[in-house]
């Protein structure tokens, strides 16, 4: 069995690969998630098959450098990553769809690496479209009443802080007028007078 990982140094030798199968590949890109997580697996499958003498390729293809890869190949990859068993005749004879585990990643090549040797190359068919869910049935729309005119509310101005009021301190009492008395000298004149007249 070989095992080959073949990325843009050595993308030229892909069908090469291809025509002395069968083969069990595996296309990644290095920028996604999913095949990131898959990769030790993969490299674990690697280990696993290594020592097994049969007339197989396990191969891994980063797909964004690979240009080379034949479209009857490419149309089968729906996504990364991708598995799939091709025969030596370049025909996809199965995708693998399940759990990405070692297990099920063995018991997919037992089962699949020596199935239809003779199939010819075709690009696969497109997906069928996802059926439309019907809309459910749309609900009477009720009359909308005419919305009142609304009011401009009157902003109201802050009333001025009130000025304390100033307390008026009592008035003291007036002090009674003292009519000041006419001096000695003129009541005796006013008396000599008063005499003379007499």
């Amino acid at each position: 069995m070989k095992i080959l990982s073949i990325d843009k140094n050595n993308g030229d030798i892909f069908s090469d690969v291809i025509n002395n199968g069968p083969n069990m590949a595996l296309f990644y890109t290095f920028s996604c998630g999913w095949c990131k997580k898959i990769l030790p697996i993969w490299n674990n499958l690697e280990e696993a098959f290594k020592n097994k003498k049969e007339k197989a390729n396990l191969i891994k293809v980063k797909l964004n450098e690979v240009k080379n890869v034949p479209k009857e190949i490419r149309s089968h990859v729906r996504g990364v990553p991708s598995v799939m068993i091709i025969n030596s005749k370049g025909a996809v004879v199965e995708v693998y769809k399940g759990n990405r585990s070692l297990k099920t990643l063995q018991n997919f090549y037992t089962q699949n690496i020596h199935k239809n040797p003779d199939k010819q190359p075709e690009v696969a068919a497109r997906p069928p479209p996802r059926p439309i869910k019907p809309k459910a049935p749309e609900k009477p729309k009720e009359a909308v009443k005419p919305k009142e005119a609304v009011k401009p509310k009157v902003v109201e101005k802050p009333k001025a802080p009130e000025k304390p009021k100033v307390v008026e301190k009592p008035k003291a009492p007036e002090k009674p007028k003292v009519v000041e008395k006419p001096p000695q000298k003129i009541k005796r004149r006013r008396r000599q007078l008063h005499r003379f007249l007499m």
